[in-house]
């Protein structure tokens, strides 16, 4: 007699190399002849932009820019903004050879600082926060199913998911807007700000069709007599087809769009005036993928007829268990202590930061954002001021927040105030908060099952042994004991159920 071993394959996701290395930005900047002098720095910005990655065996380098914005005020009040490219490169390595993989770098700000050496020269130091995530696909057979031999399988593990894989695509949109007849030209921007949002996926075989939209919104100085300042916002549509093999319908998926760089150029109509905009926007989609499995996978064997061995593998699976969107609003009212409000020409928010607590079957989302005012005081003079605000999601969850894992990306998706009184302002943010929760599930499962036929094993125990044994007992472990069949105790002492809910006196049938 030969054992009949069932084996099936399934894909793993893998975390193959995760690193958060610094790069600094450290030079300066020294005003051209068009911009006015410095009196007061107001803000100092640093945005890091991708330009390019290459992942070659043990290793991805990085070709990036440090867009840094000075918003300052001259001596006569008025506000300006320069702005300076500086390049840099960073090799992060693997340590290691890692093949048929994607790479997800992330980039944020650490810190910026800047200083005034004088009126025409600024120092400016920061530090930029560079995380690489390399994601693989394993492959890994495991048995699904065995007869013949006597042999027996503790079928328990039902959480297994097919990892299809990850893709991380960049992509570019331009377009040349126009800010209107009613607006007045521009100037000089002093703030801009891009903001993608991801609205719709459609799967089809294969393929993934991601829309939805590119918010712009700058904050100019008008080119007029009287000077002043006006916002533009409008918004380009996102249409992009990624290529996934082994993606449908039926598959399960994690998305999230996000910006890797922007550039936003003035440009002069028919007319002369300089009222286009040559916008330029490159987007990163991140796709993880995976299809759920419907057999159950055993963990455990034993034969009643023969010694087995078996190979067994600890793996962790990634299930998709829920994903859900919210539209949140954040109402908080900010003093100004020491400054009259005459005037807030322009109010922004940072990147929404999110964080996540689980305690029973209670999951706690926290984010924040840092709000920026831009305004003018009762005297003309500019000032800055920013103020935090924050915000709380609670979710129960289902057979609890044990092993859970919660992806949550968050975007302003609105940003309004009122001035109440001379010194107090009404903050208004919206947030859009998209969530992704992931169940992972660790366990040992069987990849092999050999049965030595040579070594048949013996009789220990009688054709009807007493047995008295302790609730919480399971069945499969008596079985295995008296090496017999868990359907054979079942029945002869009339049991539904796989555990013993109470002390009692079992007949154990021999096989």
């Amino acid at each position: 007699m030969e054992l009949n071993v069932k084996k099936e394959l399934l894909h793993i996701s893998e975390l193959m190399f995760e690193n958060t290395s610094e790069q600094s930005v450290d030079g300066d900047i020294t005003l051209p002849d068009y911009c006015p002098d410095i009196k007061r720095i107001l803000k100092c910005m640093v945005s890091p932009c991708l330009a390019s990655e290459q992942c070659t065996g043990d290793r991805v380098t990085i070709d990036a820019n440090a867009l840094v914005q000075v918003i300052y005020v001259d001596e006569n009040n008025e506000i300006f903004c320069y702005e300076k490219t500086f390049p840099f490169s960073k090799i992060v390595e693997f340590g290691k050879q890692i093949d048929n993989s994607s790479a997800e770098i992330k980039m944020k700000t650490a810190y910026a600082n800047t200083r005034a050496v004088s009126q025409r020269r600024i120092d400016i130091h920061a530090s930029i926060a560079i995380c690489v995530s390399i994601l693989g696909k394993k492959d890994v057979q495991f048995v699904s199913d065995a007869s013949e031999c006597g042999i027996q399988l503790l079928k328990n593990f039902k959480d297994a998911s097919d990892f299809i894989g990850q893709t991380v695509k960049t992509f570019t949109l331009n377009e040349v807007m126009e800010i209107g007849k009613s607006k007045p030209p521009i100037r000089q921007i002093i703030r801009q700000k891009v903001t993608p949002n991801l609205s719709e996926i459609k799967v089809i075989t294969n393929k993934l069709l991601v829309k939805g939209e590119v918010n712009i919104c700058i904050l100019y100085c008008a080119d007029t007599s009287d000077g002043g300042y006006e916002i533009f916002e409008n918004t380009m549509p996102v249409n992009q087809i990624i290529d996934l093999e082994g993606i449908d319908d039926k598959s399960k998926h994690m998305s999230k769009l996000s910006l890797s760089s922007f550039n936003i150029v003035t440009k002069a109509n028919s007319s002369g005036e300089k009222k286009l905009l040559d916008v330029s926007v490159n987007l990163t989609a991140i796709i993880k993928a995976q299809k759920e499995v419907e057999n159950s996978f055993p963990s455990d064997c034993y034969s009643t007829l023969c010694n087995l061995k078996s190979d067994r593998k600890l793996v962790s699976f990634e299930k998709i268990i829920d994903s859900f969107e919210e539209m949140i609003m954040i109402k908080k009212g900010e003093e100004f202590t020491n400054t009259t409000i005459g005037k807030i020409i322009n109010v922004w928010c940072d990147d929404v930061v999110t964080t996540y607590v689980c305690t029973g079957d209670e999951l706690k989302i926290l984010g924040s954002t840092v709000v920026s005012i831009l305004g003018k005081d009762d005297a003309g003079q500019p000032f800055y001021a920013e103020r935090t605000v924050t915000f709380e999601k609670i979710k129960n969850i289902k057979n609890g927040c044990k092993d859970l894992i919660c992806n949550s990306d968050a975007n302003v998706s609105a940003v309004g105030f009122v001035v109440t009184d001379d010194n107090k302002i009404d903050l208004r943010v919206e947030i859009c908060l998209r969530v992704s929760l992931i169940r992972r599930n660790t366990t040992e499962l069987l990849t092999d099952i050999v049965c030595d036929e040579s070594k048949p094993k013996t009789k220990k125990y009688s054709a009807l042994t007493i047995y008295f044994c302790d609730d919480g007992e399971l069945v499969w472990n008596i079985a295995r004991k008296y090496n017999t069949t868990v359907e054979a105790i079942k029945l002869e002492n009339e049991l539904n159920e796989n555990m013993i809910k109470e002390k009692m006196m079992l007949l154990i049938p021999g096989a």
